[in-house]
């Protein structure tokens, strides 16, 4: 099958699975119709049309993050992902039981 076409199937598999989502939401407001009502409510323009607004509001974030002047580089940015060294696990707790029962075994095995 053509790329073309899988792409198409992945689509409407991903429309249904959020179509029945919707529906059995928890909320008072169900169905596919109230689906398609908030789809086009995210999809308006204008902040105060009413509805999700995803793109109004994801927009006026970005100019508002845009405004900041906080000027951040490279360095900053792996300064702030950093990991300490004690995030990891440290291997030696859990190898040192092992390590004591290879020992013994080897002693048995070689009297």
């Amino acid at each position: 099958m053509a790329p073309t076409t899988w792409i198409i199937v992945a689509f409407l598999t991903a429309l249904v699975v959020m179509v029945l989502a919707a529906t059995a939401s928890g909320s008072g407001r169900r169905g596919v119709g109230q689906f398609f009502t908030d789809l086009r409510a995210g999809l308006r323009r204008e902040p105060d049309a009413g509805g999700i607004s995803l793109i109004a509001s994801a927009r006026q974030e970005l100019a508002s993050a845009d405004d900041d002047e906080d000027e951040l580089g490279v360095a900053d940015i792996f300064h702030v992902g950093a990991v300490p060294e004690t995030a990891y696990v440290d291997p030696t707790p859990l190898t040192a039981p092992i390590e004591r029962v290879t020992r013994s075994l080897r002693t048995r095995v070689r009297s």
